[in-house]
């Protein structure tokens, strides 16, 4: 009973101070962060083409730049693939075409090699193109 006389008494207080329960969003301070945090920010909020933007026009310095490109198309193709049953169909030939460009970006990459002989050997298994091209540094959809 105290506890939630104590609650009701704080709820109230928040609420006549102008005060929120909901803890209010953070806009990060972009000009502080590091080129990976950067790029790491962007694709903690979904937002590759940001990614890809940001890398294109403010990262100049090899082998950084090759870095950040990796991993935002590794990160990318996994989200294609880890999709709805549903929208892998359509999403599916994106995801190749980002492992390809990890692939051109880093050609020992392991995982990539992976997840393309996966991907490829669905489309065979299904007795279906395996669709072509390679990924820009920049969200294909």
């Amino acid at each position: 009973m105290y506890r939630t006389i104590s609650f009701t008494v704080l709820a109230f207080l928040l609420v006549a101070c102008g005060g929120s329960a909901e803890p209010e969003s953070v806009t990060p301070d972009m000009a502080s962060m590091s080129h990976h945090e950067r790029v790491e920010y962007h694709i903690g909020e979904g937002d590759h083409e940001a990614a890809f933007r940001y890398i294109s026009e403010s990262v100049t310095a090899e082998p950084e730049r090759s870095e950040l490109l990796l991993v935002t198309h590794m990160t990318f193709a996994w989200e294609m693939t880890h999709g709805e049953i549903a929208d892998q169909r359509t999403r599916m030939p994106a995801a190749l075409q980002h492992l390809r460009r990890a692939l051109e970006l880093d050609p020992g990459n392991a995982q990539a090699m992976e997840q393309i002989q996966l991907i490829e050997g669905i489309y065979r298994s299904l007795n279906r193109p395996i669709p072509e091209g390679v990924a820009e540094d920049r969200v294909m959809l």
